[in-house]
């Protein structure tokens, strides 16, 4: 089985999601390969997106994960393949209503329809989500903590 870890665009002094999850992948079971797809371009403008969006549809594997806050890129992945992690969702306190909205539903409500298992790092983060999806009894949202590094002793 390959995995496929998508990460954003590393941005200057923000590796901390990169870091957690290479964590992840050291504990991965011998018998599961990954690799990880850095996305071309950080996720601004739109031609930037649609072509990140693209460009993951191009590299999937057996299992999909997304890591980072490039969430969108679940609209054209394999939806029973696909597992998106939720940091937080701080993004939806936008003070502009348009941008709210958009991030509602390209950040939110259609990546988390489009994925196949939703995992966030703690119930603070799972109870945020869930205000955005009341009475959808189907959807299943696991919180899974972030592994403390070696670094941390």
């Amino acid at each position: 089985m390959k995995v496929v870890f998508f990460h954003r665009k590393k941005l200057q002094g923000a590796y901390s999601i990169e870091a957690l999850f290479e964590n992840v992948r050291k504990a991965l079971p011998s018998d599961v390969t990954y690799s990880v797809k850095e996305l071309s371009f950080i996720s601004q403008g739109f031609f930037k997106r649609l072509y990140i969006l693209l460009e993951s549809a191009l590299h999937q594997g057996d299992i999909n994960h997304i890591t980072g806050d490039v969430h969108f890129i679940t609209l054209l992945l394999r939806k029973k393949r696909t597992v998106l992690t939720i940091h937080d969702i701080g993004f939806m306190s936008h003070p502009r209503a348009f941008e709210r909205f958009l991030l509602k539903w390209f950040w939110l409500i259609l990546p988390v329809r489009r994925s196949a298992a939703v995992t966030v790092v703690s119930k603070a983060t799972k109870e945020a989500l869930r205000k955005y999806f009341k009475g959808d009894s189907r959807l299943k949202i696991h919180v899974i903590p972030n592994p403390i590094g070696d670094e941390f002793v």
